[in-house]
């Protein structure tokens, strides 16, 4: 194989590897806050609005977390799978960034954050609905 004919392939799969690299850039883009302006609307965007992940430290008594939180507008929508570990709902139009720091100002709060939408590649259409499955066997080997 000669010299041009090698260039002239890799020449040929440029198109392809510059759409890949521009795809890697928006990805890499849109996934780091950093550069945006306003912190706060970055947070609101990227998860379950109103949800918040709330970690109270060891020994804290399960009446004061439900004081802490009823005082805050929030109710357990489900424990997570740690002692002391909750998913939370707000019931007020406030801020989540408020929220949590309100939350993380409590010494029996070990952490707080907001319940992150996580999402593999680029944004998608909504997923179609599966088709019902297929009432009729397939018919047994051998016959």
């Amino acid at each position: 194989m000669s010299i041009f004919t090698e260039v002239r392939t890799m020449v040929s799969k440029l198109p392809w590897i510059l759409s890949v690299l521009a795809m890697l850039g928006a990805c890499a883009q849109t996934s780091y806050s950093g550069g945006r302006a306003d912190p706060a609307a970055a947070v609101e965007s990227q998860h379950v609005p109103g949800e918040l992940l709330v970690h109270f430290r060891p020994g804290v008594a399960q009446v004061r977390i439900s004081e802490i939180l009823a005082a805050n507008g929030l109710r357990i929508e489900r424990e997570l799978g740690m002692p002391r570990a909750y998913l939370v709902k707000s019931a007020d139009a406030c801020p989540i960034h408020e929220i949590i720091a309100r939350l993380r100002s409590y010494p029996e709060v070990e952490s707080a954050e907001p319940n992150w939408v996580r999402r593999i590649g680029p944004p998608s259409p909504a997923i179609p609905a599966k088709p019902a499955p297929n009432s009729e066997r397939a018919p047994a080997a051998g016959q």
